[in-house]
């Protein structure tokens, strides 16, 4: 997350064998050591392996030198919980830091839903990583004082709206977890056109891209409703 990604995900595939691109390179770049030392190359360090292999050109390597691992490792938490059923997992995905949503069967959702979905029995861990900044959000300024209560228990079942990649689309409080909110959401039509999807959309939202409470969303056709158009035009 520090380095600018807002979430991942890491699936493991049995067919192949624990065996991928990694494993390939490895074998080129031993293959290719061992040819060199075969031609009379003396190679007693990882230092004089990267400087063969780099004149080699056979594959882009970097060294990396002892102090800096050190310093990697020293940076590292000295505990960190074991997260349970490791050998069953197939799925990881990570929406926020420290937390992590795991599957034994990698989600079939979207792209997008697949990120935030609950679909084959998905479970949830924290490795409980301190935050700098509050779990909780405060209200937005300048809002009504119906957004003054966002978290309370009267969230659950109000309609709010929501911005997914610089998109907006309304939607209904689920849950309210720690760092998320589980909302049910319409699909985009248009321009402030929403309608209900035939498989519900539920999905994970950070607390940052809830923007406020909305009235419930108007038919404007049998099927299309729209965000009231005051609210609408002050986002």
């Amino acid at each position: 997350m520090n380095r600018g990604f807002k979430r991942g995900t890491w699936n493991f595939f049995e067919a192949s064998h624990g065996k991928g691109s990694p494993d390939g390179v490895g074998g080129l770049l031993k293959g290719t050591a061992d040819r060199l030392v075969s031609q009379g190359h003396y190679i007693p360090s990882a230092e004089h392996l990267y400087s063969a292999l780099v004149n080699s050109g056979t594959v882009r390597v970097f060294y990396i030198r002892e102090n800096l691992v050190d310093g990697a490792i020293n940076k590292m938490p000295s505990h960190l919980p074991a997260v349970p059923s490791t050998m069953g997992i197939h799925q990881v995905v990570t929406g926020a830091p420290g937390e992590i949503l795991y599957r034994d069967v990698s989600c079939p959702c979207t792209a997008r839903q697949s990120y935030e979905c609950r679909c084959d029995d998905t479970h949830t861990f924290s490795f409980e990583v301190q935050q700098t900044t509050p779990s909780l959000p405060q209200a937005p300024k300048g809002n009504s004082k119906e957004n003054e209560r966002l978290w309370g228990p009267d969230s659950i079942g109000q309609w709010y709206a929501l911005k997914y990649d610089e998109d907006i689309y309304p939607g209904v409080i689920q849950e309210v977890m720690d760092t998320h909110v589980q909302v049910k959401c319409m699909h985009v039509a248009g321009v402030n056109r929403f309608f209900c999807p035939l498989r519900e959309d539920v999905i994970l939202y950070p607390f940052e891209d809830i923007l406020r409470v909305i009235p419930p969303p108007k038919s404007v056709t049998s099927r299309h409703v729209e965000i009231d158009k005051d609210i609408w035009s002050s986002f």
